[in-house]
């Protein structure tokens, strides 16, 4: 008798053709030698979709993808790639360009990546602390220079920031054009020193999408450890429907973001290690699973899979990996190493 044809564990399909899935994307690094990969696990048309929609999120436009870029896994020139839809570079140095916006680029050498100052205008009243930054489109909106528009002289403190003359000459003739007088008194130095290093904020929007790219890592993880007949029971539906199709559970929260690390003798501000982690335990109550994603070991990301178990519970559920973006290795995870933090169900 034939064997029964694959079965997708996102969409459930029999009828389509398969491809191989990595557990994570190769976009975050690949390890040697080649393993965590799915094989007629995941079909080709949800493989497709998860490439267009969430993995080219999570990897362009995330707090993680700037991690690859500042570990190595993108190449510089890469940069030009980020979209800045959901993240948001400022200068974090105490001095005049603090809270200016920043992209990043390719250094002259071609080998490193620089902030780049993006053309704005900052405005302060005058006696006030707190410095108000638009860029450059955001002055064609009425709404937002309003205030400054027909200010009496002396009233308000302007500076005008970019990366070139010709940025600074535009912004000048822009705020003429709406009516704000500009004097201009002086000049200060680039943000960036001459060695290229800068403290920067990065401030970082974390939607659906977002979760539902760590979440796809986490049930492909699952699946792998586990094998597909286990993350195709029924009680994996709602993390499965929320992965594909973006439908949200009864209990609504599925993934959550944490600055706890995963690791028991991890501080927040002090990690052992920068390679990706991935834990799979019960939940806090016992009652299902909790998987934790972390990449580059930064944001911890709890995934509820799978909130209650109607299958055999046995102690090797529990299991963690690391990910040595470096040695490019993997290796289990202890269980004393692994922090019990769950999502309540």
């Amino acid at each position: 008798m034939p064997a029964p044809p694959p079965t997708c564990i996102y969409c459930l399909s029999q009828s389509n053709t398969f491809d191989r899935e990595h557990v994570i994307p190769q976009s975050f690094g690949t390890f040697e030698p080649e393993s965590f990969i799915l094989y007629d696990t995941v079909c080709k048309l949800c493989n497709n979709y998860f490439g267009r929609t969430l993995e080219l999120s999570l990897s362009r436009d995330s707090t993680e993808a700037l991690l690859r870029l500042t570990h190595g896994l993108k190449a510089p020139a890469g940069a030009r790639q980020f979209p800045y839809e959901r993240i948001a570079l400022r200068v974090g140095e105490p001095g005049p360009w603090l809270g200016a916006t920043v992209v990043l680029e390719a250094d002259q050498t071609g080998s490193g990546i620089e902030p780049i100052p993006l053309p704005q205008v900052a405005f302060k009243w005058k006696g006030a602390s707190e410095w108000t930054f638009l860029q450059e489109p955001e002055l064609d909106e009425s709404d937002k220079v309003a205030a400054y528009a027909g200010s009496s002289p002396g009233a308000l403190e302007i500076r005008i920031m970019g990366s070139s003359e010709s940025d600074s000459r535009r912004l000048i003739d822009k705020l003429g054009q709406i009516g704000i007088k500009f004097s201009q008194q002086g000049f200060f130095e680039s943000p960036i020193p001459t060695d290229g290093k800068v403290k920067l904020e990065i401030l970082a929007t974390v939607d659906a999408t977002i979760f539902r790219a760590i979440a796809k890592i986490a049930f492909n993880y699952v699946a792998y450890v586990h094998g597909k007949e286990f993350v195709l029971k029924s009680d994996f539906d709602a993390a499965r429907n929320y992965i594909r199709f973006a439908k949200l559970p009864q209990w609504e929260t599925i993934v959550q973001a944490s600055p706890k690390p995963i690791l028991f003798d991890d501080k927040v501000n002090l990690r052992q290690t920068s390679g990706h982690l991935i834990t799979f335990d019960w939940n806090l109550g016992g009652t299902g699973f909790l998987a934790q994603v972390s990449l580059f070991n930064s944001v911890t990301y709890r995934v509820a899979l799978c909130p209650t178990y109607s299958g055999i519970w046995h102690d090797g559920m529990r299991v963690g990996h690391h990910f040595d973006i470096d040695e490019k290795t993997i290796s289990p995870l202890a269980s004393t190493r692994i922090a019990m933090i769950s999502l309540p169900t």
